[in-house]
């Protein structure tokens, strides 16, 4: 990882596609300090877009664009000072108003942060103790520097021409007369934000720039590089000048700014001449390859995530560049666009990580070598044909926003996401993530989280698998899934359906899921539980006698293939016995009585209990119905009956399995019903 990035950040600082310090936008606000006559003089607001950076000398940087930066790992002044890559560009406290007026509080604190700054210059730190460092060592500073031979020339005749003390004086003036100068400026900014011209809309930043219009605008550029190049994240770790770099063999290491790299000084970086200890040997031009290529993906794509390219030998990042400037697609187009277009050429590492303290990240997920986009996907997917199609031809009234095929992995986000609901009365609510890999971006629980307001047992389900979903998906693990975690995902799912079918009927809904659930153990599971053709075959049977055929018993060639089916097909048992308990809650419900009895033995299973509450709550209790039923009905009786002894104790079921099964035979189209084949 941190060798592509030192090569893609050493390929944009050489083409000039470094986007260090470009953080200002055309609707931020500038005020501009002229220096005329060894005086400053302050001008006015200018709006970004218009401001005409030809004012600076032509050899500085900011003669084509400012830089700035808040990022502890780059600038020089502390935190709680005026904050900038240079003292003169700075970026200003604005907030100075509130409901009842001018907010006092603000501009004293505006005020104390000049005077920090004041003190500290004063004192030989910051930008002077900089400034002191430089002259020190003069010709290392330069030669570090990625300047050309005339820039490096004007460099060198400005440092020679102009002394330490005289810079250092300047910078601190300059303070002064931002002090001097305070109500001037707290005044422009209130009054243009009290203005029609302003547009909070664009949530601008205001900023101090002082243009001198000759070399002295070259004092920018010093301390621009020096952040770049050799500002430290712990300026108390001493760089070690024999230490050899491992990525260019330059001597002399430094402790890395990667925002990533956040163990301590002490177990990082060693202080003796025994290197073997030192966990990353990176000299200081590297480390500013490293910076530059972080700040450019980090704002590659939006939200937390960035994609490194990993050349396969072209060092040529030109259509990797031209995706990433592209404004009007979304992250994961950009993505599968670099996968696309540069396939033959590069590799790419995809990074999910978390905001930290002090401008550092946390990786929550690095996927090596991503390639999920261009994996061919060999399976023809089809939910719904006029019915379910993983769960017989089940009539289904579709929902437009339900999706009828899976083309690719990335459809399947959908179905898991919509396998984790919460429930509250009638309303049902979804989790709180638009794609699978925000558990890595956002927080779970908490007000806003992904499960905010979930159930626990939902809530330790999804941790409990996310992680797999996500590996399935994104990283093409096929091992990644498995019987027991979609049963145990799914079955939840239902429950929790059936505990609020009192409020409302859910019937299609578990229906949906069900087709989801099979689809999923057959096409990527390779199981074969419930086979369709012995359903089918079932069905078949069971349609001949019905209640327009009723003097009709069961022919003994049918029982023989009823029985030989549920032998070879263990499911279709636990499937007929849904149809079974569906049998009793339809009599009993045309019959005006509760009829809940799938829901009291669905609801109080559990491995210890459900043979026997399948005994006593479904049979004994509802012997009645069971004697009232139709021939199918009672033949299927007597199947259970008979395998009393081993009913669920299959070998190879799980409990969930059984309940999945039940599940199924419940809600779909019940083939013991009299109506089942007749006429009307």
């Amino acid at each position: 990882m941190i060798g592509d990035l030192i090569g893609y950040g050493k390929w944009l600082s050489e083409n000039n596609l470094d986007d260090f310090g470009k953080n200002t936008k055309n609707e931020d606000y500038i005020l501009l300090v002229n220096y005329k006559k060894d005086k400053f003089n302050l001008d006015k607001l200018y709006l970004k877009e218009d401001f005409k950076t030809d004012k600076y000398f032509n050899k500085s940087i900011f003669s084509d664009d400012f830089l700035i930066s808040t990022d502890q790992r780059f600038i020089i002044p502390s935190k709680s000072n005026l904050l900038g890559l240079s003292p003169f560009f700075i970026k200003l406290d604005h907030d100075f108003l509130k409901k009842e007026g001018v907010d006092w509080n603000k501009i004293e604190k505006f005020q104390n942060k000049i005077n920090r700054s004041i003190r500290a210059n004063s004192n030989n730190k910051e930008f002077v103790g900089v400034l002191s460092n430089i002259y020190a060592n003069c010709d290392d500073f330069i030669n570090s520097c990625p300047f050309d031979e005339d820039k490096n020339q004007i460099i060198n005749s400005f440092l020679s021409k102009n002394s330490l003390d005289s810079l250092s004086s300047l910078i601190v003036e300059y303070y002064t007369f931002i002090l001097d100068n305070l109500n001037s400026i707290t005044t422009s900014i209130i009054d243009l934000k009290n203005s029609e011209e302003y547009n909070k809309r664009f949530k601008p930043n205001f900023y101090l720039t002082c243009c001198f219009d000759n070399e002295f605008d070259l004092i920018n550029d010093l301390f621009i590089f020096y952040s770049k190049i050799f500002k430290k994240r712990d300026e108390k770790v001493n760089d070690y000048e024999e230490g050899i770099c491992s990525f260019c063999g330059e001597h002399s290491i430094t402790y890395s700014s990667l925002g990533s790299y956040a163990l301590s000084k002490l177990g990082s970086f060693n202080y003796s001449e025994d290197m073997q200890n030192s966990r990353l040997r990176i000299c200081k031009l590297c480390n500013s390859y490293l910076r530059t290529a972080e700040d450019n993906l980090k704002k590659s794509l939006s939200g937390p995530m960035m994609i490194i390219p990993k050349s396969k030998g072209v060092y040529d990042y030109t259509s990797f560049i031209k995706i990433s400037n592209l404004e009007d697609k979304s992250s994961f187009s950009k993505i599968n666009e670099f996968l696309k277009d540069n396939s033959n050429e590069f590799n790419y590492d995809l990074v999910f990580y978390k905001e930290g303290n002090g401008n550092t990240y946390i990786i929550n997920k690095y996927v090596e070598n991503y390639q999920a986009f261009l994996i061919d996907f060999n399976k023809e997917i089809k939910l719904y044909d006029n019915g379910l199609n993983y769960l017989f031809g089940e009539k289904y009234f579709e929902n437009e926003e339900d999706k009828k095929f899976v083309n690719n992995l990335f459809d399947l986000e959908n179905i898991f996401k919509s396998f984790f609901i919460n429930i509250n009365g009638e309303e049902i609510k979804f989790l709180s993530l638009y794609n699978f890999y925000n558990i890595y971006t956002r927080d779970l629980t908490g007000s806003g989280g992904i499960l905010y307001g979930f159930d626990s047992r939902t809530i330790s389900i999804f941790t409990k698998y996310m992680h797999s979903i996500f590996n399935f998906i994104y990283e093409l693990n096929e091992d990644a899934l498995n019987r027991d975690m979609i049963n145990e995902i799914v079955l939840n799912l239902l429950i929790k359906y059936q505990k609020n079918t009192g409020i409302k009927s859910y019937k299609c809904s578990i229906l949906k899921n069900l087709n989801y659930y099979f689809m999923i153990i057959k096409e990527f599971l390779g199981e074969d539980m419930l086979n369709e053709d012995n359903v089918k075959n079932l069905k078949n049977i069971f349609l001949k006698y019905n209640k327009d055929n009723s003097d009709v018993k069961i022919a003994a060639e049918d029982e023989k293939l009823i029985l030989d089916s549920v032998e070879k097909d263990v499911s279709l048992k636990y499937y007929l016995l849904g149809q079974f308990v569906a049998l009793i809650d339809n009599s009993k419900k045309r019959g005006g009585k509760n009829s809940e009895v799938f829901s009291n033995f669905i609801l109080n299973s559990n491995k210890n209990n459900i043979k026997k509450l399948f005994t006593t709550e479904v049979l004994q209790k509802n012997n009645f119905y069971i004697e009232s039923m139709n021939k199918k009905g009672k033949f299927i009786f007597k199947i259970l009956e008979n395998s009393l002894s081993t009913l669920f104790d299959e070998e190879t079921f799980y409990f969930e399995d059984y309940l999945l099964l039940i599940f199924t035979g419940y809600y779909t189209e019940n083939i013991l019903s009299s109506n089942y084949g007749a006429k009307k």
